[in-house]
């Protein structure tokens, strides 16, 4: 019993001291930087909102040329926004770091150690 303490304490920290190294890596750190530049710029948060929106309309009202023209000058806007595209460019570091740890994790364990579910809830 004594044994199966000492695994899973070790196991606590072993997961400790990798959420350590994911909150301490340059990824996560420049994500969050670019997260709070996106939250002080009151413009590039709006225009995220109008795209967003935009997408919607489009998916929910189905094809229209006017609001497909609009989600395209939309979306050139948001691309030339240098406060998006750095968060979106940091955003994409990061998952792709936090991707090929989770391989790396399940490569150790021999399972798949995170799955992307699809579904509802409960």
């Amino acid at each position: 019993m004594e044994n199966q303490s000492t695994s899973q304490n070790d196991l606590k920290s072993l997961v400790k001291a990798f959420a350590h190294a994911i909150l301490e890596c340059e990824e996560y750190r420049t994500f969050m930087q670019c997260n709070e530049d996106l939250e002080r710029n009151q413009e590039a948060k709006n225009l995220l909102i109008q795209y967003q929106r935009k997408q919607t309309e489009l998916q929910w009202s189905g094809y229209d040329a006017t609001t497909l023209d609009e989600l395209k000058d939309l979306q050139m806007r948001v691309k030339n926004d240098e406060t998006l595209t750095k968060f979106f460019s940091s955003q994409e570091a990061l998952v792709d770091l936090l991707k090929r740890s989770n391989d790396r994790i399940s490569e150790k364990i021999g399972q798949t150690f995170a799955q992307n579910r699809q579904g509802g809830c409960c």
